[in-house]
C-alpha cells in the first residue's frame, strides 16, 4: 500500500516486516563465493553487451550479412539463451527428481550445456 505521502509499506500475514541490521562487510569481502559470483555476473554483463551492441556490427562488416540479417542472427543468439536458461532449470530439476544428488544434477548440466553446443556446430 502506498501512503499518501509515498511511502509504501507492505502488510504480511501475522508479523511485521523489520529493516534489516548492517550488512556484515568484514564477512562479505572475503567470501569467495560472493566474489565468484560477482565475477560471473561481470561477464555475462559483459557478454550481453557484446552480443548487443557489438555482434551485429560484426556480421555486417567482417562478414558480410545484411543489416536485417544481423539483427535477426543477434536476436536469435539472445534468445538461444533466454531457452537455455529455462530449459537448464527444467533440465537440473529433473536431474534432481532423477538422482536425488543436487551436485550432480547441476554437474552434469553444466557439462550438457557446456560441452554440446559447440560440437554441435
Amino acid at each position: 500500500m502506498i501512503t499518501a505521502d509515498g511511502d509504501l509499506t507492505r502488510k504480511s500475514g501475522s508479523h511485521d516486516l523489520q529493516p534489516h541490521g548492517p550488512i556484515p562487510w568484514a564477512r562479505v569481502f572475503p567470501n569467495k563465493n560472493i566474489w565468484l559470483l560477482s565475477g560471473t555476473m561481470i561477464t555475462m554483463a559483459g557478454v550481453y553487451q557484446l552480443m548487443t551492441y557489438w555482434y551485429p556490427t560484426y556480421l555486417q562488416e567482417g562478414r558480410g550479412v545484411s543489416a536485417d540479417l544481423s539483427k535477426w542472427l543477434s536476436g536469435m543468439v539472445l534468445g538461444a539463451g533466454a531457452c537455455g536458461c529455462f530449459f537448464g532449470g527444467w533440465l537440473t530439476d529433473f536431474l534432481l527428481r532423477t538422482t536425488g544428488n543436487p551436485r550432480w544434477s547441476r554437474t552434469a548440466q553444466s557439462v550438457f550445456g557446456g560441452g554440446w553446443p559447440p560440437r554441435a556446430c
